[in-house]
């Protein structure tokens, strides 16, 4: 799948990097974790458990705790002005470009041909610098597959982070529905002997990403949902290409569809090298 996403206009979307994007939001957390200094702690955490519960981030007896990550301290060691949630967005943003930059190898083209607009050359970091304009239309993404690892981070929370600090992205959530064969995969995969272990964990990612997928999609206390969110089910996409299409006409691309299905981890870790046009 990332592969084949990676062939759309535009779109450069990195790999597995550890799970990155939730140590990112430690960053955040770092700041919001000290609730005592603005707002009563008590009523906080009540609040917080009835919103990870129902996956409700309004506040509507505390209108502050929806404007800002802090109140303003005006005074002592610890003063500064009040933070308006979503002062980070930047800075998580940038990350998610430094993780997956253009090629900047000398004398080679930066960005896939026919899809930058620009055929100037110069190569990599030349071509890099002195046409900023083709960075700006480059679509950003990257795969992760270890949110759920962070006991903290539970679906609620994944869910405000991503929604504060991406506002304007969309989120493609894949599951496999059949634990069964995903924990031989990776038995198979990585040499482990730990089936029912593989199983569990397939089992407990699965309903991780099935909640965040509803979250996501969910604004103004479940009243309002936002599509920015799609679902999908390996089993089913993986002979159904239209189910992939289906998608790329939700991602907004227009006369662009898969002709078929590639398989990046054939029989194994082999890579299909066929090539495809996408209209």
């Amino acid at each position: 799948l990332l592969k084949m996403l990676n062939l759309l206009p535009n779109v450069r979307i990195s790999g597995e990097n550890y799970n990155e994007l939730y140590f990112a939001s430690q960053l955040i957390e770092n700041i919001e974790k000290d609730k005592v200094n603005f707002y009563d702690a008590e009523p906080m955490k009540k609040k917080k458990k009835k919103a990870n519960e129902q996956g409700n981030d309004n506040n509507d007896d505390d209108t502050n705790a929806g404007l800002f990550m802090h109140k303003a301290v005006e005074d002592g060691a610890f003063m500064h002005n009040a933070m308006p949630i979503g002062s980070m967005a930047c800075v998580q943003q940038k990350l998610v470009s430094t993780l997956n930059p253009p090629d900047l190898t000398p004398n080679k083209d930066s960005y896939k041909k026919g899809k930058s607009g620009n055929d100037s050359g110069g190569g990599g970091l030349l071509q890099y610098l002195n046409h900023p304009e083709v960075e700006a239309k480059q679509i950003l993404g990257v795969k992760t597959i270890r949110l759920q690892k962070s006991p903290d981070f539970i679906p609620y929370r994944a869910k405000r982070y991503l929604t504060e600090n991406f506002p304007c992205a969309r989120f493609i959530i894949n599951v496999r529905s059949d634990a069964e064969a995903q924990a031989q995969s990776v038995i198979n995969a990585f040499k482990r002997d730990e089936y029912e272990k593989a199983l569990e964990e397939n089992k407990n990612q699965t309903k991780y990403l099935k909640k965040l997928a509803f979250f996501l999609n969910q604004n103004n206390g479940g009243k309002d949902n936002t599509d920015r969110a799609r679902l999908i089910d390996m089993e089913d996409w993986k002979d159904d290409v239209s189910i992939l299409n289906d998608l790329l006409n939700w991602l907004g691309f227009e006369k662009c569809s898969f002709p078929k299905i590639l398989h990046e981890n054939l029989n194994g870790y082999e890579h299909d090298s066929s090539e495809i046009s996408l209209g």
